[in-house]
């Protein structure tokens, strides 16, 4: 992890070649915290296959507010769509405001998920993130209804964030979350205005 005051977000795409050659934070999640955050977006009509919407912005990582997150994508960087194994480097900030603390790190797609009810990805953190752990962030259809999901295992990454974690990094963790699945939600509604309801 590094740390910076000012914005890193133009050298993104020079530091994602050095984490790149580095390992994941973690060998195995299994038995770290897990966290499923879903919100529901109303449809006009029972949904059957996700196939047909547009999910552009979600390949692209268009998830986060840019006053939570910056980044860079590899696949961006190739230009092609996203593999297994790409590397994302993300500036996060600490408040998320201008005046903040820029916290830089990356993590790895470990899964592409496409099927007609489940669309999304998996990223996994690389050694020196602030979390240790895999999210996955996708939409999903159940039961007809359309959710906006988010799938977390995770701890802190370092003895920092562990000490922080109760009073700070779980709250920031949720408060990111929730700020991930609003602008999820609303780039599907503004992407695919005939599946919406209203």
């Amino acid at each position: 992890m590094r740390i910076a005051l000012t914005d890193q977000s133009p050298q993104l795409g020079e530091l994602l070649w050095q984490f790149k050659s580095k390992p994941n934070s973690f060998t195995d999640y299994a038995d770290f915290r897990e966290q499923v955050t879903s919100n529901q977006i109303a449809t006009v009509r029972p949904l059957t296959d996700l196939r047909s919407c547009n999910l552009d912005f979600l390949f692209a990582y268009a998830i986060f507010p840019s006053n939570i997150l910056q980044a860079e994508t590899e696949w961006r960087l190739m230009a092609r769509d996203m593999q297994v194994g790409d590397v994302i480097a993300q500036q996060v900030c600490v408040p998320p405001m201008t005046l903040s603390v820029k916290c830089i790190f990356a993590v790895r797609i470990l899964k592409i998920i496409e099927s007609p009810t489940h669309i999304g990805f998996q990223y996994g953190t690389i050694e020196g993130h602030a979390e240790s752990g895999v999210s996955e962030f996708a939409f999903v259809v159940r039961e007809g209804e359309l959710y906006t999901h988010i799938h977390t295992f995770s701890e802190p990454g370092n003895r920092l964030s562990q000490i922080a974690a109760p009073f700070f990094t779980l709250p920031y963790q949720q408060y990111c979350t929730n700020r991930a699945i609003d602008q999820m939600t609303d780039c599907f509604i503004q992407n695919n205005p005939m599946y919406c309801v209203g």
